[in-house]
């Protein structure tokens, strides 16, 4: 199986959070759209890799061209901060294990998960990574089951999947090479 999405060629140890701006222009572009197996995209995620999980031509979601990837944020947290301005994490924390007993639930089996560059141990934060068999060509039906894939997580505890992304121009960052799971 091969998938088109965009990845970025510069590589993290942690979340490059100064750089955000840069990232996107630099991976939101027609040259930054590659053809991988999903073994490659795991091998780029594990070396900090930024992804778009669609193909896209810029950096606003009119530009998003087909989607193959749908990822769920698991950040648990409020979506609020505190007065020192960081997150407010949720009161019991989604773990990966809880994660996929929901989706077993629902019968979707995910194509790999990761922890995030902020991941902690009390604070658990990870990404999971489905690959379609098919290529969604619909912007509608890619934010459609974008967000019903992360509504199930927040079903099953409240504010823990992040839903702030609108549009379909929304990013990834990939994670530390031990992260993936």
């Amino acid at each position: 199986m091969e998938i088109r999405l965009n990845i970025d060629t510069a590589e993290y140890k942690e979340k490059p959070s100064a750089y955000a701006g840069a990232i996107r222009n630099r991976l939101c572009n027609e040259k930054s759209i590659r053809t991988v197996t999903p073994e490659l995209l795991i091998e780029c995620v594990r070396r900090g890799r930024t992804f778009a999980p669609a193909e896209m031509t810029g950096t606003t979601g009119s530009t998003w061209q087909s989607q193959q990837v749908i990822c769920a944020d698991i950040d648990n947290d409020t979506g609020e901060k505190d007065a020192d301005g960081r997150k407010i994490r949720i009161k019991n924390p989604l773990t990966p294990e809880q994660a996929s007993e929901v989706m077993r639930n629902y019968g979707i089996d995910p194509y790999f998960m990761y922890y995030s560059f902020s991941n902690g141990e009390n604070w658990p934060k990870f990404r999971i990574v489905l690959i379609l068999d098919e290529v969604i060509t619909d912007p509608g039906e890619a934010i459609d089951l974008a967000n019903r894939f992360n509504g199930i997580f927040n079903a099953a505890a409240e504010h823990c999947a992040d839903t702030s992304s609108e549009d379909n121009a929304r990013y990834f960052f990939g994670g530390r090479s031990d992260s993936i799971f």
